[in-house]
């Protein structure tokens, strides 16, 4: 079964996955962010209301009325659910700006001191802004809005400074405390940022290896992989169950169809043989064309893995009975040979680079697999080894040795067995 390697996959790495969701996250989220806007536009008009600051000429109209047309464009803009990814920090340098001119006109026409400007309601809407950089999942934009706040505010007590012939600003503890408190706030903001972008790429990698291995796992068999402690793909050896099936004479049978119906025929043929399987708590290994290679044992060996390869084949043979006859007498029937061997094997991520295959080698992959090519020269369905079925503790009356033989690759003859009833 071929899986990415560790942030690897042949089109997106998690981290352009999880780039990706940050972006339609932060689209959906625009819409919500500007009613926020419109929310804060009405609070702030109200908290100067009631502390009566503003007045007809009052020189702060103009900061709340550039603040108020902002807010309209990306109400409109979220209607008509257009985004483009420099918005946010656009909006945010916008916001960000209107604030310290907010603070700069109370300084220059209001009379009032840094200290005192930074008082006012309307001055902490720099939280606010804050607040919506945290929730576009963007930390950079957080350090951007926290420091361009801490520089203008640098900036509003320069003009201060001059306004004043010169003379140093005087610190005020309230003052102090009121900066320290942006600056903790967009650290804590960011921490909280960075864990939840970090925590989406995790869930990226593990649902990229859930969706990839319930292809060929069962439910049960993605969960045990998911959560063992060892990654399940480093190689390791321990027994397991191999089971090879082909059809016979697929070559010629194929060669008279048209694409289209051989595409057919291939995707219900591999449905039929894949049921069993999963049916077993098996895993497919791959396909390769009409054959199908499973594995029982994964990720963890126990004791009934033979028992449930032998049941496999014998569910196989029974699924390709149902469906010859759903297929009619006018077709030709489907045949098939099956192999099935059980012994240690070599379990892990076979390959390199951005080629690895999570898969079984060794030598009771390459007996299984000869034991399913003699099954179609001893014209028998199933063919099992001596070592299956002694591990599955089966009946002797249920199998009868057909064969012991030495074959090709090995030197050591195998003792194979046929169930006694396809005899």
């Amino acid at each position: 079964m071929t899986l990415p390697p560790d942030g690897v996959d042949s089109q997106l790495t998690p981290e352009h996955e999880a780039g990706a969701l940050f972006a339609e996250a932060e689209r959906r989220s625009e819409s919500a962010l500007a009613y926020l806007r419109l929310a804060g536009f009405i609070v702030l008009l109200l908290l100067l209301r009631v502390f009566d600051v503003l007045g007809p000429d009052h020189a702060v109209w103009l900061p709340l009325v550039l603040y108020g047309l902002a807010t309209m464009v990306s109400l409109a803009l979220a209607v008509a659910r257009l985004h483009w990814r420099w918005l946010p920090a656009l909006f945010t340098t916008l916001d960000v700006g209107l604030v310290l001119h907010f603070m700069s006109m109370l300084v220059l026409h209001a009379g009032l001191s840094a200290t005192d400007a930074l008082a006012v309601p309307g001055t902490l809407m720099i939280f606010l802004v804050l607040s919506q950089a945290a929730v576009r999942y963007r930390p950079a934009l957080i350090v951007y809005a926290a420091g361009l706040f801490v520089l203008g505010w640098a900036g509003v007590h320069a003009v201060e400074m001059a306004i004043n012939g010169g003379q140093a600003p005087h610190w005020r503890p309230p003052e102090l405390a009121h900066i320290a408190l942006v600056i903790l706030t967009a650290i804590a903001l960011l921490i909280a940022s960075i864990r939840a972008r970090r925590l989406l790429l995790t869930s990226v990698v593990e649902s990229r290896l859930r969706a990839d291995l319930s292809r060929f796992v069962p439910s049960t068999l993605v969960t045990a992989l998911s959560s063992q402690h060892q990654d399940p793909r480093l190689p390791h050896s321990q027994p397991v169950g191999v089971l090879f099936v082909d059809i016979r004479g697929f070559t010629s049978r194929a060669e008279d169809m048209p694409p289209a119906e051989l595409l057919a025929f291939l995707s219900d043929y591999r449905q039929r043989m894949s049921a069993p399987v999963f049916a077993q708590r098996g895993m497919i290994d791959k396909f390769i064309g009409d054959a199908v290679m499973a594995v029982f044992g994964l990720p963890e060996a126990s004791p009934d893995d033979a028992a449930r390869a032998l049941r496999c084949g014998l569910e196989m043979l029974e699924a390709l009975e149902r469906w010859n006859g759903e297929r009619g007498g006018a077709l030709e029937p489907v045949r098939v040979s099956i192999g099935i061997h059980f012994g240690d094997a070599i379990v892990g991520a076979i390959g390199w680079g951005e080629r690895l295959e999570y898969t079984v080698i060794g030598d009771t992959v390459n007996l299984a697999q000869r034991i399913e090519r003699l099954s179609a020269e001893l014209d028998v369905p199933l063919l099992v080894s001596e070592e299956t079925l002694r591990t599955a503790e089966g009946s002797a009356e249920a199998w009868t040795e057909v064969a012991h033989t030495t074959v090709r690759g090995r030197h050591r003859p195998v003792r194979l067995y046929a169930p006694t009833q396809l005899r």
